[in-house]
């Protein structure tokens, strides 16, 4: 190759080399490190949040025209009966006042997550027994029930009388 020829590449290798300098795409420059800022003052946590209180439906307190039985929370259910448990027919009323025993140990001797009282009346099978029964079931009012009668003579007169009362 002759000198000539070799300036003049290398001249055009030069030449190409600035053009590319001139025109590539500069290089970033290197950025100065940004001042470090002071640690941010400690927080408070979160509060945490307090689930919603949970509504309680309203009550509307139920009415009747012959009156509402209310048990305040603790009190016993007090179910009364009126059973012939003396006397020459007293097995009628014993068997009786049996069952309704059964089935308050049945139930735990609790209605509700109330206790259940039993309390009862000599019915003595005849109208004066059962009106003098259901007179004083009547007069009570804790009693939420009362079973019985166990004879007819006695449930004629008392029936309506524990009726009346509700």
């Amino acid at each position: 190759m002759s000198t000539k020829k070799f300036c003049l590449i290398a001249g055009l290798l030069v030449v190409l080399a600035l053009l590319i300098a001139a025109c590539g795409t500069p290089t970033p420059a290197a950025k100065a490190p940004e001042p470090t800022k002071p640690p941010a003052a400690p927080t408070k946590p979160p509060e945490p949040t307090k689930p919603p209180e949970p509504t309680k439906p309203v009550f509307t307190p139920p009415t009747d025209k012959i009156g509402v039985v209310t048990i305040k929370p603790g009190d016993p259910v007090h179910i009364a009966y009126w059973f012939v448990v003396a006397g020459p027919d007293a097995s009628l009323g014993e068997d009786t006042k049996r069952g309704v025993e059964i089935a308050i140990d049945d139930k735990g001797g609790k209605l509700l997550d109330h206790p259940i009282k039993l309390s009862g009346q000599d019915s003595a099978c005849n109208a004066e027994g059962g009106t003098a029964a259901a007179t004083k079931l009547a007069a009570d009012p804790t009693i939420v029930v009362a079973i019985g009668s166990n004879c007819s003579s006695e449930a004629k007169p008392g029936v309506p009388i524990l009726w009346k009362a509700g």
